[in-house]
């Protein structure tokens, strides 16, 4: 806009120009001067005063300075981007090949601003969309979170009702001075609480929000196990469903773990909706030509075509 307001005032011999730009909110507004005072920096007007009337506000403001004013409207595909302004204080004689120029330099100014504006426009979309997408993971995330910690409730559980017994246990082993069997107590006891902490700990790593912003070099069997192992719980509320793994060796791979574990695990969570009360469901990893690979299987019924689709 500055370019367009030098070229158009050298090109039109006058001595000030300015591009009135319209904004947001439908007024218009300074966006680059030639030759106006640095006070006029924060002028505007409403965009419905487009015509006569701009150029008589636009000489008011300037208070005398120029008496007249000739106008250029920026227009692309229809819409009004906003208009050149070319003031004197004397009438401002505009041979024919002037007025061409100046009309084509106009032309280009509001079609570069209608791209510039489909570009923000466009780059709005996209960050909507991006944050639509990011939201939809989230959501599916913690319903997956929710069962997941079902599953871990009833693991939990099952390890704080033998805990209670053991300490029992190791009270009465402790007041008969039994050393050998109090050391053989605290050592399942260890056991037990360590399998919860290790429980825990896996469904805290999965319900992480923040994804890794790069890839990373992966070990694939021991990333796909952890997925199997804080699946287990949840496939465990259904006595007749059986999760089996046959983990073969595989390389290392480039992805993101957390990414690779949600999948997984989102994976063996469908299959458990899919099979209802009873089924098997089948996790295994293999090398191929170019890499490797992780498949996820059930015996369920599979999908219908409409859904398959």
């Amino acid at each position: 806009m500055q370019r367009l307001v030098d070229v158009a005032s050298i090109t039109l011999g006058a001595p000030a120009a300015t591009v009135l730009a319209v904004t947001a909110d439908d007024r218009l507004q300074l966006a680059a001067s030639r030759g106006l005072p640095t006070g006029l920096a924060s002028w505007s007007t409403g965009a419905d005063t487009i015509g006569a009337h701009l150029g008589d506000r636009l000489l008011a403001a300037l208070g005398g300075t120029f008496t007249h004013a000739v106008q250029f409207p920026l227009v692309a595909d229809g819409d009004l981007y906003g208009v050149l302004v070319v003031l004197g204080a004397q009438p401002i004689a505009v041979d024919p090949e002037a007025r061409a120029l100046a009309e084509a330099l106009v032309d280009l100014a509001a079609i570069a601003a209608g791209r510039a504006a489909a570009h923000d426009e466009l780059a709005r979309s996209y960050a909507e969309l991006r944050s639509s997408r990011d939201a939809l993971a989230r959501t599916e995330r913690l319903r997956v979170l929710g069962q997941l910690a079902a599953g871990v409730s009833h693991d939990v559980n099952n390890l704080l009702n033998p805990i209670g017994l053991q300490l029992e246990l190791l009270r009465r082993r402790v007041e008969r001075g039994d050393t050998d069997a109090v050391r053989e107590t605290i050592v399942r006891l260890q056991q037990m609480v360590g399998h919860g902490v290790d429980v825990v700990e896996r469904l805290r790593d999965f319900s992480r929000q923040a994804p890794e912003l790069e890839s990373e070099s992966v070990d694939l069997a021991a990333t796909v196990s952890s997925a199997i192992e804080l699946s287990r719980t949840r496939v465990a509320l259904h006595p007749e469903i059986s999760l089996r793994a046959t983990l073969g060796p595989v390389p290392r791979v480039c992805a993101r773990a957390s990414e690779l574990v949600t999948a997984v695990v989102n994976l063996i969570a469908n299959a458990t909706d899919a099979l209802g009360e009873h089924g098997t469901i089948s996790v295994a990893t293999a090398t191929a030509s170019d890499g490797a690979w992780v498949e996820v299987a059930d015996d369920g019924p599979g999908m219908a075509p409409d859904a398959a689709r």
